[in-house]
C-alpha cells in the first residue's frame, strides 16, 4: 500500500510542477494552421500568380531547392509578421538568415522540400515550444502548418496554371495540354 501511495504522490508532484493548467489547457497557438471557418490559413498576399517570389519560381528550375527559394522570397512580401522560438521573436531579416543558413548546411540534393522542413523545424523545437509566427493582428500559428499551406498553395497554383483546358466546339470533350506544348 505505501509504495502505491508513493506512486500517487510523485504523479501529482509531477503534475503540479509542470502546472496542472498547462497539462490540461489547448495550446495558445492555432496548431492546424486553418481559420475557424476551415480555411487554409497563408501568410503572405493570395492569390499567389502576381508575387514576385512565384514569378521567380516560375522562371527557375521548380525543383524542391527553388520551393524552399521561394518560400524565402515569400518571407521578404509580409510585413509585420514575427517568428517565436524559445521566447524570442525574430523578424523576418533574422529569421531568413537563420533560414539560409540552415538551408545552406543541412539540406541534401534533391530532398523533399516539405520533408527537410518538417525534419529541420522540429530539430529547432523542444517540448512545449514551437516555433511559431506572429501574424499582425496578434494571432499566433505553428509555424509548420502555414509553411506548409504555403507549399500547397504554390503547387495548385503551378499546377492549375501548367494545365490548359480547350473546349472543342462539337461537342462537351475537354483536351488538357501543357502550357508551351502543342
Amino acid at each position: 500500500m505505501k509504495k502505491n501511495t508513493l506512486t500517487v504522490f510523485i504523479i501529482i508532484l509531477s503534475l503540479l510542477s509542470i502546472g496542472w493548467k498547462g497539462f490540461w489547457a489547448k495550446p495558445y497557438y492555432n496548431t492546424t494552421g486553418m481559420d475557424e471557418n476551415g480555411n487554409k490559413v497563408y501568410a503572405g498576399k493570395v492569390p499567389i500568380d502576381s508575387t514576385r517570389a512565384y514569378n521567380q519560381f516560375k522562371l527557375g528550375s521548380r525543383s524542391e531547392i527553388a520551393k524552399l527559394n521561394y518560400l524565402l522570397d515569400r518571407l521578404n512580401e509580409l510585413e509585420g509578421f514575427q517568428f517565436r522560438l524559445a521566447g524570442s521573436y525574430f523578424d523576418k531579416e533574422m529569421t531568413r538568415f537563420g533560414i539560409d543558413w540552415v538551408i545552406t548546411h543541412r539540406y541534401k540534393k534533391k530532398q523533399d522540400a516539405r520533408e527537410f522542413l518538417r525534419q529541420q523545424i522540429a530539430s529547432f523545437e523542444s517540448a512545449g515550444d514551437r516555433l511559431l509566427i506572429k501574424f499582425p493582428d496578434g494571432s499566433l500559428y505553428h509555424a509548420l502548418s502555414i509553411i506548409l499551406n504555403e507549399l500547397d498553395l504554390l503547387d495548385e497554383t503551378y499546377k492549375a496554371e501548367e494545365t490548359v483546358h480547350f473546349l472543342l466546339p462539337a461537342g462537351d470533350t475537354v483536351i488538357k495540354t501543357k502550357k508551351g506544348k502543342k
